[in-house]
């Protein structure tokens, strides 16, 4: 980690919680510091776990600041993190398996995408709130997951799409439901079971998002329990 990034990180930090300094007169700064934090992020092979450790702290902020530069990061930031990392490992292997705690002595790419996905588990498993705010952190940590499980195998990432696809917040459906395509598209991925095909054919039912009906029969073709002229007779009566 540079001395720059973490003067960022802190300057940031500085600029949320302190209530001196207005929304409004400090938002033009956060939005140079984002992009400067960006372009080192992703340049640099550095320590992210500075960046990481500021965006838990932003979570915990409770102010129009706070959420802002939260947001932010989030979706400038952390969404993209996982392709850069993997493109910048020429070890990467198609069947490796990813740890929250990976073994010793492992190589940086590892340890930074093992760094994110604990981050994004920890914010899944978080307590619920009834805010909109709560709802785009949840949005972007399920982007920011399927990313790394694009490159990267996760052991029960599976199990943690299906528990979002569930979530009563559409936006955030879907985006589970974009992951769970994603990881079906993997060869290493687990079958699909009868349980999982009828949540599936529930959603379709019950969802008035086109897309996500799409995205469910895409799911469903790709694992052989729906043929593509049964998908269009759906989407064609939705």
């Amino acid at each position: 980690m540079t001395d720059n990034l973490k003067s960022i990180c802190e300057r940031i930090n500085e600029l949320c919680k302190n209530n001196q300094y207005e929304y409004k007169k400090t938002k033009e700064e956060l939005i140079k510091l984002i992009s400067r934090l960006k372009h080192l992020c992703f340049t640099q092979k550095g320590d992210i776990k500075e960046v990481l450790a500021l965006h838990q702290e932003l979570c915990e902020i409770k102010n129009r600041k706070g959420s802002f530069t939260e947001g932010s990061i989030a979706e400038d930031i952390l969404t993209d993190l996982p392709a850069i990392i993997a493109k910048n490992d020429s070890d990467r292997t198609d069947e490796e398996i990813l740890k929250i705690e990976p073994d010793e002595n492992q190589r940086e790419a590892i340890v930074l995408s093992s760094a994110l996905l604990k981050h994004v588990v920890q914010i899944l498993k978080s307590k619920k709130e009834k805010s909109k705010r709560y709802k785009i952190r949840i949005k972007n940590a399920i982007r920011t997951l399927t990313s790394i499980n694009d490159s990267y195998d996760i052991i029960g990432v599976k199990e943690i799409f299906y528990q979002w696809i569930q979530d009563t917040d559409s936006d955030i459906q879907f985006f589970a439901l974009f992951g769970l395509e994603h990881y079906y598209y993997d060869k290493n991925a687990e079958a699909m079971t009868k349980e999982e095909a009828g949540l599936l054919e529930e959603i379709i039912f019950a969802t008035k998002v086109r897309e996500t009906a799409s995205t469910c029969c895409q799911i469903l073709i790709l694992n052989k329990k729906m043929t593509e002229f049964e998908a269009m007779m759906k989407m064609d009566s939705f």
